[in-house]
């Protein structure tokens, strides 16, 4: 593709993990009460959450979810919402973190 170069799959992964796992405490603790802060991101996520139920299917995946902020939003909207993270160690389900 005209001299342009790209890492292997498998090695991007490693890079980018390294890289968030090394900033997990603060992302979280950064992040924790952001959603409770932003009035016109809570009508979004609930009016996604609104036209999900809609369809009859609530599930929904929160991919790159972080600490889990957005996973909880959705599963107290109704969803049945799972997150997952390449740089943590487990996902979050309604219940909270298991183990991978």
């Amino acid at each position: 593709m005209g001299g342009v170069n790209f890492l292997p799959v498998a090695e991007h992964q490693d890079e980018t993990r390294a890289a968030y796992d090394g900033v997990v405490e603060l992302y979280a603790s950064m992040f924790a009460n952001r959603l409770e802060a932003q009035p016109f991101a809570r009508n979004m996520i609930g009016t996604f959450a609104e036209l999900v139920r809609g369809t009859g299917n609530s599930r929904v995946a929160d991919v790159g979810c972080g600490p889990g902020h957005l996973t909880a939003m959705l599963h107290d909207l109704g969803l049945d919402a799972f997150g997952l993270d390449l740089s943590r160690p487990w996902s979050i389900t309604p219940g909270g973190p298991i183990r991978r």
